[in-house]
This record gives C-alpha cells, structure tokens and sequence, in this order.
C-alpha cells in the first residue's frame, strides 16, 4: 500500500479469535436430596447374597460390591450438572428468559429485515442491559451488607463473585501446537509434553538388577478386624470428592 513518503505501509487483515478452554461440566450428587433409608432397604439383601456367594478373588468381590453400590446411588441420589465458571450467579431465571427472547428476535430481524422487529429487538436489548446493571450492582452489595450471614459465608460470597469473572479457566501451558493443528485436550497435550521430555533426556546405560536385592527386615503382621474399618470409615469426610473408583465417601 504507497505511503504519501517514500516507504510503504503494511496494511494487513487479521481474523483472529481468542482462545478459551472453557472448564467443563461434570456430574455432582445431591446427597442432602438423597433417600437413605431406601438405598439401605435396596443394599442390605444384595450385599447378604454377595457375602454368601463364594468369590476367590478380592477384586471380583469388589467390582461386585462397588457395582452394587453404583446402581443403589444412581436411583436414590439425585444428580445434576455443575455450571460453568464462566456463568454469571446474578442472573436469575427471569432474566435469562429475556436475554433468550433476545436473541430469538436478533435471529428473526436479521432474517427477515423487518423494522418492527428491529424495534422490537432494540426494546428488549436496552431492557436486559438495565436488569443486568441492576443485578449486577445488587448482587456485589449484598457481598458486603448482607446481614443475615456470617463473616465466612460473606468471604465464600465474595471468592465465588471473584472466580465467575475470570472468563476462562487459565492454566500455566498456554495451546500447543503439533503439525499446524491446534491442540485443546488434556490428554493430547500430556502427550506432546511428555514426547518433548523424552526427546531431551536420556536413560541411564547401566541396569539395575532388582532381581538380585535382598530386604534385610521383616515387618510384624497386619492385623484387620470390622472396629478398625469401622474407626476409619467414620473419619471419612463425605463432602471430599470421589476417588478412583468413582465412590463418593
């Protein structure tokens, strides 16, 4: 592109996008909703046939009871999907009707071009950005005055406010790339980190033969009886998340 001087100007059309990795929703239980007394009456005849039944191996035994236990707690425990962090809790069910109606006529006026539409959209438009300040403003003061909770539930408030503003969940490995493809997924990037680490490091020459170590120590015998279960099992918390087997405590 000439320029009124000598040089050229560089003029140049990006159509760029930012990148988010949006945090996904996953499946909590609701256990305040839950039917405890029939989950039990639903367990204790499985587990007795369980316990009767002969099974040689531990690990069959425990995908039996683990099994039993998934099915009991998807029928008496309730479940719903988590929001994303990136919603926005001072928006309240009539006011995402609106924002729907919205969008709804911006579809209808830009497919049709029609000027009562068009006014129409631009009524509801200025409506949803004065609830929205509204609140918005409403929700941030309640952080503060609210006097009805107490000084830790005010601080939970306020940290919950803190994280729905950022937009996106940021995490210290910004997006790889791998063949001119964007890489988005965990696992892929797992990947291509761990095949960057291997390329520049290099394992020993020398071998260890553990076959040829000797443990010079003995170790008293282990004893399990149902008073140590059951001691451990009441210090579980059930508020902490499931772990690999996929059971909450």
């Amino acid at each position: 592109m000439p320029g009124i001087s000598d040089h050229g100007i560089v003029f140049m059309v990006l159509a760029v996008r930012q990148y988010f990795r949006m945090q996904p929703r996953r499946m909590v239980w609701l256990y305040n909703r839950a039917d405890w007394t029939g989950m039990a009456d639903y367990l204790t005849p499985r587990l007795a046939r369980i316990e009767k039944a002969y099974t040689p191996s531990p690990d069959d035994l425990w995908n039996q009871i683990k099994s039993e236990i998934t099915e009991a707690m998807s029928i008496y425990i309730p479940q719903r999907l988590t929001r994303r962090k990136d919603s926005r809790p001072w928006i309240d069910k009539k006011l995402h009707q609106l924002i729907k109606k919205k969008r709804n006529l911006y579809k209808r006026c830009k497919k049709r071009g029609s000027l009562h539409l068009e006014k129409r959209y631009n009524m509801y438009r200025h409506v949803v950005q004065k609830m929205l300040r509204k609140q918005h403003s409403e929700y941030v003061n309640r952080m503060f005055t609210d006097e009805e909770k107490t000084k830790a539930e005010l601080s939970k408030h306020f940290w919950t406010f803190i994280k729905h503003k950022r937009s996106a969940a940021v995490s210290i490995v910004g997006p790889l790339k791998k063949e001119n493809r964007l890489i988005t997924s965990a696992k892929d990037r797992a990947d291509i980190l761990n095949e960057q680490f291997v390329s520049v490091f290099s394992l020993p020459s020398e071998k260890t033969d553990y076959a040829r170590l000797t443990v010079d120590y003995t170790t008293d015998d282990i004893m399990i009886d149902e008073k140590g279960i059951l001691k451990q099992l009441k210090t579980l918390n059930p508020y902490k998340a499931a772990g690999p087997d996929g059971i909450s405590p």
